[in-house]
């Protein structure tokens, strides 16, 4: 049982998903802060994806150390802890996902809210890294042997039940885990397509999303103001007359 789960290397995606920077990967499209109110549905999809990848990253962590392989389960975890990673920045504003990140803002991750503030300009970021974990391990053969092994294990007559329970539960945790990667980049692709094309930008600071137009209305106001001469009409004198 223990073989499913004895890994003594980190796979390469881990590797190139950790020197991929948390921002600032947005394809020219201004966006900072929280998301506007168009990308609430797709938000909370994300939101659901993110939970199910910590879900499944915990319940392998805990088959491993039952196991006793808990370091080469991290090292081999180590691209899925990076994602989630992410996916909690991305949804810092939502309420319960928002915790969790002051938690790690206040302990071991001090260092990060000075580089990636987090929301909405971790869009990128998440499809990038996801999408780099996929695709490799789809090259690797991890996927393919993924559901194999699930297979051999569901038909093993060999194993105690016990066994099969935990491998079945482990594999089907790992198979999770890719779906609700997959899933969640295809839908944080889409909020960014969304945002692309319904011409809305975020503000400096972090300021709520507003539209194209209403930007460019916003910086035409105080030229038309200056145009505006107090007391700049002909007039008489007090006391005049």
């Amino acid at each position: 049982a223990q073989a499913w789960v004895d890994r003594s290397t980190a796979p390469p995606c881990a590797v190139a998903a950790m020197v991929i920077p948390m921002g600032g990967m947005n394809m020219g499209v201004q966006m900072a802060g929280p998301p506007p109110a168009e990308l609430e549905p797709r938000l909370h999809r994300i939101k659901l994806c993110v939970w199910m990848m910590i879900g499944a990253m915990l319940g392998k962590l805990a088959i491993a150390l039952l196991l006793g392989s808990i370091g080469s389960e991290i090292m081999s975890s180590l691209s899925l802890i990076f994602c989630s990673l992410v996916g909690i920045w991305l949804c810092r504003y939502d309420p319960q996902m928002g915790q969790i990140y002051d938690f790690f803002i206040r302990t071991c991750c001090q260092g990060c809210a000075e580089q990636c503030q987090g929301g909405m300009s971790c869009l990128m970021t998440f499809v990038i890294c996801n999408a780099i974990t996929i695709v490799l391990d789809l090259i690797q053969g991890n996927l393919s042997a993924l559901v194999n092994g699930l297979s051999k294990v569901l038909s093993s007559t060999g194993q105690s039940p016990i066994e099969s329970m935990v491998m079945v539960v482990y594999l089907t945790l790992s198979i999770s885990a890719y779906v609700a990667q997959g899933f969640g980049a295809w839908q944080a692709w889409k909020a960014f397509q969304q945002v692309r094309d319904m011409g809305i930008s975020s503000q400096p600071g972090g300021a709520p999303f507003v539209r194209a137009e209403e930007l460019q209305a916003r910086e035409a106001r105080p030229a038309q103001d200056n145009n505006f001469q107090a007391f700049g009409g002909s007039g008489q004198r007090l006391g005049s007359g």
